[in-house]
């Protein structure tokens, strides 16, 4: 099922539930324990549909706290937390892959009246 959506909670939140289905929580025993896996690619996610740089997620989390609790964030990662997780994670295949997917699920809508599916650009 496609999910059409423009809301930085919901497609944070969509992602966390992707990433913890399938990625191990952190990506070695003796890392750091400050943020999951999961989190951070559920911030990757966030960067990519909202087409932001590391800085202007950090921004985005700056101003929606909420948004920090459903994630279970006890704190802002720093922008370069998220640029060595993208390194980190991206070195895999398979999780590149899930990056791309689940940020082309939510910038897919449908065609109305066809039931077709289309992909579309939004301007920033």
């Amino acid at each position: 099922m496609l999910r059409t959506s423009k809301s930085p909670r919901k497609v944070a939140l969509e992602a966390l539930a992707i990433a913890q289905a399938t990625l191990p929580a952190f990506s070695h025993p003796n890392s750091p324990h400050k943020f999951t896996q999961h989190q951070l690619f559920a911030l990757l996610v966030l960067k990519m549909h909202q087409r932001q740089d590391y800085r202007g997620v950090v921004a985005l989390l700056e101003d929606m706290p909420e948004l920090l609790e459903q994630l279970e964030l006890k704190a802002i990662p720093h922008f370069t937390t998220l640029q060595k997780a993208s390194e980190r994670l991206l070195v895999n295949a398979q999780v590149q892959q899930l990056l791309s997917t689940t940020v082309r699920r939510f910038r897919e809508k449908k065609v109305p009246h066809t039931g077709a599916r289309a992909r579309t650009r939004t301007s920033s």
